[in-house]
């Protein structure tokens, strides 16, 4: 900042000098306040950006923890699915061994004779052939044939 003195016999008028220099301290002071509300500043900013930080690294170390929770979770789960599944395998493959074991291909030629039999006996006669009286055919319940017929065929084995 600049100024001029007025110039007096021994130099510069003291009192314009006392009064620039009480305005220079004025200025002086107010910078020094302002300088520390700006140092305050900063050093709350510092604070709250550290404490920010911490937050998010305590936030981040939760989130990672949840995590690590709902895998163990997971993971424990899809183990339990593994020992049904192989429950589930293991109980399959004896109830087929036992099929397999109980039935041979002897007894589906069996059972395929069975149903031929069955079906060849399961023939409607005609109404005009003598037939025995337990054979006796209604029109009127198509269905006897069939029962009579399956009797019939069951009782043979």
């Amino acid at each position: 900042m600049e100024h001029s003195f007025s110039i007096s016999k021994k130099g510069y008028l003291p009192s314009e000098v006392d009064r620039y220099i009480e305005r220079l301290e004025l200025e002086l002071h107010d910078y020094k306040s302002k300088e520390s509300a700006i140092s305050k500043s900063i050093i709350h900013s510092e604070m709250a950006s550290q404490q920010i930080i911490n937050d998010a690294h305590k936030e981040a170390e939760n989130i990672r923890e949840n995590a690590e929770e709902q895998l163990r979770q997971l993971q424990k789960k899809i183990k339990h699915m593994r020992m049904k599944l192989d429950t589930f395998q293991s109980s399959y493959n004896q109830l087929m061994h036992k099929y397999i074991i109980t039935m041979n291909s002897n007894d589906f030629n069996d059972l395929y004779q069975s149903l031929d039999n069955i079906n060849d006996t399961l023939t409607l006669k005609p109404k005009h052939k003598a037939v025995k009286d337990s054979e006796i055919i209604r029109e009127e319940n198509p269905s006897n044939v069939i029962d009579m017929n399956y009797e019939k065929v069951s009782h043979q084995y």
